[in-house]
């Protein structure tokens, strides 16, 4: 075993502990090597779940969408909708693609 002074001292220490707990207690305590140094930053990866090979799945639970009732488009600045579901900013997109000049 290669240790210095001052770990043989706690090791004994810890195993004249351990003696007169067990006397007292009756219960066993194991002693380990303490000479292994654990690795750092290296772990196992967890596994990240997978979609079944089906398609496309829908996240479980209740879907309940937010009321819209009080918000305010950014591009035409109408009540009930917001700019990703604006017909009129859906229609500038479609014609962009499409390479219509701007009217």
């Amino acid at each position: 075993m290669d240790c210095d002074l001052h770990e043989m001292l706690n090791m004994l220490i810890d195993y004249e502990n351990q003696l007169t707990s067990e006397k007292k207690k009756g219960t066993v305590m194991l002693v380990g090597n303490s000479s292994k140094k654990k690795s750092k930053g290296k772990s196992k990866p967890k596994k990240k779940p997978t979609a079944p090979k089906g398609g496309v799945t829908k996240p479980k639970g209740k879907e309940s969408k937010a009321d819209q009732s009080d918000i305010v488009c950014f591009h035409c600045k109408k009540i009930g909708h917001w700019k990703r579901n604006c017909q009129e900013y859906l229609a500038t997109l479609k014609d962009k693609k499409q390479g219509v000049p701007n009217k």
